[in-house]
């Protein structure tokens, strides 16, 4: 099992569209979960000689019964050491009863190099 930290950027509004927006140049809110998840790795590829980089998949999941505040743009710190973008959307796994969260699962992706 893993601790997290979900990495909220700031949003700002762009002055020339007037539409709000994550901002990643400023310092993220730091949002540390109080439970620790599951972080397991998927896939890896590497680009090609002239541009090495190394991008790596993981799939993250939540225990039976806990919710998580994880947005598509948020970035989350795995165990301190690794940060990762959340893909995609975040899916929330209901559970039987109306409004109850049974587990939540999202795509995380590292790129290196």
């Amino acid at each position: 099992m893993d601790s997290l930290v979900v990495l909220r950027p700031r949003m700002t509004v762009d002055r020339y569209s007037s539409v709000e927006k994550p901002d990643w140049t400023l310092p993220p809110e730091r949002i540390t979960v109080p439970f620790l998840v599951s972080v397991q790795p998927l896939s890896s590829s590497e680009d090609g000689p002239e541009r090495p980089a190394v991008t790596t998949t993981w799939r993250l999941l939540t225990p039976p019964g806990r919710d998580l505040d994880l947005r598509s743009v948020d970035r989350v710190e795995v165990n301190g050491e690794m940060t990762m973008s959340v893909v995609g959307d975040v899916a929330r796994y209901r559970a039987g009863a109306p409004g109850r969260v049974h587990h939540v699962r999202a795509a995380l992706e590292r790129v290196a190099g």
